[in-house]
């Protein structure tokens, strides 16, 4: 494993252990607009202390206003140690002036001293593209420890939009799971559902009356109080609007409040799912109609452990919550820096996957992801009109994957690993399938998928076809409006914690492998479906479920290609990290510990 530092980025201070913020050289926290005033000032001049003579007029005119209050800025510039002034006495004599400090390099302590306060948006603001990218790749050297009591964790991109019922990425995802809360909640050590914000609910009439009592004095982020009309309207807009996963949602016939503290549902058929349903990310409570909010989807208001207060290019900034219903988170504050996947990481808190190496010492957890990289064939093209074909071809891709990258991944037999869903790799080798003309290749900006995308455009090319790869920012990814355009998707999809309920929510609408699912295999579905819901015995219901991906996978609707490691490596001085199954940590259990003899200083 290579430890050897990095080089130093022109913008990175001395060293800084993550955990031990010694302070930043003498740096002058000016204000925006004073520098720039003193960059039209020196402009052209020597910054070597040595002295100029200019009228107070001249250097008036540089600053861009009148004498009086060229007068005022010199003085301040004077007292930050940029200059040395002399005025000139009598009407017509010169002024002495003596310009101390080169403005790149009062620049830089200035970006300096921003980046150290968090301050990213006023680092940004005013750069040229070319100085937003080399601020960018410095960020890595102010992660870790934040002085304002919290942890700083590099991320390779912006959040995207955070409505609850359309988010799927398994990123936003988590993100929602930090922010909101729903009725209830799965507890992953307990495998279970607990109480979240309704602590009591009760069912009759056969399964399909439910009642749910909320806690009492709840309140939302901003401090609205939650009442049982909050959960009615959110709830409603779940089942009423458009989106992945309004099909689970439909049979929610009647939702009512009974008083400020209850509320009723009643159900179109008995739902042994129903508590694992009110669990799913997409049903956390929101403030009844706060989602006509213009920059509702950016800074969603809920109930969870942290407030979002910032998303925006640069970061995402989460605040310990002190109003949430169980205990308060242990950091006071966890923000998400956008930083470049080839930017230097000397040493930070905790990186997802293992892209780079980790700083000795580091603690590793890893684990197979709970689901796979799967290949999508559109049936309309003729090389993929059978399921023989479009089985062979993955079979054969599956093939040569393997054989590129022998131990990285693993081969995919079924959608979860364990599961045998296509026949296994035999000792022959598979025969390249014969592909002729353009196939249309898509995926969506993310780097592991862009890597097996390319790879899998090379292989086919390779058979005889013309491929040509689209790869879409997910926004515009995720409006599925290239479907009919497409031959060839590549893509993957993770589970929840809850695992069972997320491989039926995949089976009822919400998984990508729906876009050509055949009609006949559809109706198959929905009958299997039906038992799993009424199906009380979780072993069972796992069973049926995982029917359900068989019949997808024999039929090559579902191909799948590799299983991939998760990974998260962290210093062992933050503490409480477990690694979820969506490949995140939990952030409301996150602390940060003393080495043995030294003090944290943040």
């Amino acid at each position: 494993m290579n430890n050897t530092a990095p080089q130093r980025h022109p913008l990175t201070p001395s060293p800084i252990h993550p955990f031990t913020h010694s302070p930043l050289p003498p740096a002058t926290p000016t204000h925006a607009r004073l520098f720039a005033q003193y960059q039209r000032l020196s402009a052209g001049l020597p910054s070597d202390g040595s002295a100029q003579t200019l009228s107070l007029a001249e250097m008036a005119q540089r600053l861009c206003c009148g004498e009086r209050n060229a007068r005022l800025l010199l003085q301040r510039m004077q007292a930050l140690g940029w200059l040395r002034w002399t005025a000139g006495r009598g009407r017509g004599r010169l002024s002495r002036l003596c310009l101390l400090r080169a403005a790149e390099g009062l620049q830089l302590e200035r970006l300096q001293s921003l980046l150290a306060a968090g301050q990213l948006e006023a680092a940004f603001e005013g750069l040229p593209a070319q100085g937003r990218e080399q601020l960018r790749q410095s960020l890595p050297h102010f992660l870790g420890a934040s002085p304002a009591g919290g942890l700083r964790i590099p991320f390779y991109r912006p959040l995207h939009a955070l409505d609850p019922i359309q988010v799927n990425r398994r990123t936003e995802v988590h993100m929602l799971r930090q922010i909101g809360a729903g009725l209830c909640e799965f507890e992953r050590e307990q495998g279970q559902i607990v109480p979240a914000l309704a602590h009591h609910w009760s069912v009759e009439a056969g399964g399909c009356h439910w009642q749910f009592h909320l806690r009492p004095g709840l309140r939302f982020h901003d401090g609205r109080p939650l009442r049982a009309e909050d959960v009615v309207q959110t709830l409603i807009r779940l089942r009423g609007s458009p989106g992945p996963y309004q099909a689970l949602y439909q049979h929610l016939r009647e939702i009512a409040a009974r008083g400020p503290w209850c509320v009723q549902i009643a159900l179109a058929w008995p739902d042994a799912l129903l508590l694992n349903r009110l669990a799913h990310h997409a049903a956390i409570i929101l403030p009844a109609q706060d989602w006509q909010r213009a920059d509702f989807a950016r800074l969603p208001v809920a109930a969870g452990p942290f407030r979002l207060q910032v998303n925006n290019d640069y970061r995402a900034r989460l605040r310990a919550f002190e109003g949430f219903y169980r205990e308060r988170p242990l950091l006071d504050e966890i923000e998400l820096w956008v930083v470049p996947q080839d930017s230097p990481l000397p040493r930070v808190d905790v990186q997802l996957g293992h892209g780079r190496p980790a700083p000795a010492g580091w603690q590793r957890l890893s684990q197979l992801e709970q689901g796979c990289d799967f290949l999508l064939l559109n049936p309309a093209h003729a090389a993929f009109a059978s399921a023989e074909a479009r089985l062979a071809l993955a079979a054969w891709l599956r093939q040569e994957l393997v054989l590129e990258e022998p131990g990285r991944k693993s081969p995919a037999l079924g959608y979860l690993p364990g599961w045998q869903h296509v026949p296994p790799r035999s000792s022959a080798p598979v025969a390249t399938p014969r592909l002729r003309g353009p196939l249309r290749l898509i995926t969506y900006q993310l780097p592991s998928h862009i890597e097996l995308a390319e790879r899998i455009a090379a292989l086919c090319r390779r058979a005889g076809a013309s491929p040509q790869l689209r790869v879409l920012p997910y926004p515009e990814f995720a409006r599925m409006d290239w479907v009919a355009e497409t031959d060839v998707l590549i893509s993957g999809e993770v589970m929840g914690e809850d695992l069972d309920f997320g491989l039926y929510s995949g089976l009822v609408s919400d998984a990508l492998f729906h876009i050509w699912l055949q009609p006949a295999l559809r109706a198959e579905l929905h009958a299997l479906l039906e038992r799993a819901r009424s199906e009380p015995d979780a072993e069972q219901r796992h069973a049926l479920l995982a029917e359900g991906y068989e019949r997808v996978c024999a039929a090559g609707q579902l191909l799948p290609l590799r299983h991939s490691q998760q990974g998260l490596e962290h210093d062992p001085r933050l503490g409480g990290v477990q690694l979820a199954v969506c490949g995140w940590m939990p952030f409301r259990q996150l602390w940060l510990r003393e080495a043995a003899g030294e003090a944290l200083k943040v």
